[in-house]
């Protein structure tokens, strides 16, 4: 067994992002918080990447909850980071898989293909994307 990590980078209580990945902190910021522009809490979350890469050794898988980068450059640029510091790891843009969407390992209904990276799957599919589901051990 390796190690792998979970990142949401739309989602951030401490940086005022909120489920939806919209600043929670226009109105009213809670003690602690940080209210930053899109472009300040952008390059936090690719320098808070960029350590998780490069600072652990090979991981063997790679969650991203929610990738929410408005700006298309730091989406390419975590494409670009992947490739470069952690090219075998599962779950990316060159080893994709996809999330069944429930943590009990049950789907919630339909049957559940390893060919098609969208939902459960596809079995018309010629695209191997293999199922995943995180849950507790």
């Amino acid at each position: 067994i390796s190690h792998g990590f979970y990142y949401s980078i739309m989602k951030s209580f401490f940086l005022c992002r909120s489920f939806s990945g919209t600043n929670s902190c226009m109105d009213k910021k809670l003690p602690g918080q940080v209210n930053l522009t899109e472009a300040q809490y952008e390059a936090i979350a690719l320098g808070q990447v960029a350590e998780m890469w490069t600072k652990y050794g090979q991981v063997a898988e790679l969650w991203f909850d929610s990738t929410a980068f408005t700006d298309p450059a730091n989406r390419a640029k975590l494409l670009d980071m992947e490739r470069q510091f952690q090219p075998d790891a599962i779950n990316t843009a060159m080893s994709p898989t996809s999330w069944i969407g429930t943590e009990s390992g049950h789907p919630a209904s339909g049957e559940i293909w390893a060919l098609g990276c969208r939902g459960l799957g596809d079995p018309d599919s010629l695209e191997w994307c293999p199922k995943q589901c995180d849950t507790t051990l």
